[in-house]
């Protein structure tokens, strides 16, 4: 096993594989902190209550950076735009359709997510 960060020990590593997290609101989505949360966001928030969103396919997330990197990596962007020229749409700058809500929820550990040890 190669070691990344010089500051990380084998102990820090595994301990990191042995902790999972579980969605508290359903109890059925275990994973890493980032997928859960993901989760979080998809399924139990409401789209009018997230911080960034994509009003082109519903994509959404707390951190503006991840908004915009979703829009340039997100090859299903393509599949909507020409579905919608298809249909005689114009589609908009892929910009247009990041959106930012003022009141938004936070998912937060322990609120929404909780820490679970693998056994």
């Amino acid at each position: 096993m190669e070691i990344t960060n010089p500051t990380c020990t084998l102990t820090e590593e595994k301990m990191r594989r042995d902790v999972s997290y579980r969605c508290i609101i359903c109890g059925k989505y275990e994973g890493q902190k980032t997928h859960v949360m993901a989760h979080v966001y998809k399924y139990h928030i409401p789209l009018d209550s997230v911080r960034f969103y994509c009003s082109l396919c519903d994509f959404r997330t707390e951190q503006k950076g991840k908004l915009s990197k979703h829009v340039k990596c997100y090859s299903r962007h393509e599949d909507i735009r020409n579905n919608m020229i298809k249909r005689g749409i114009e589609p908009k700058p892929d910009n247009a359709y990041l959106k930012k809500n003022k009141k938004f929820t936070l998912v937060l550990e322990g609120k929404h997510f909780e820490k679970i040890d693998k056994e």
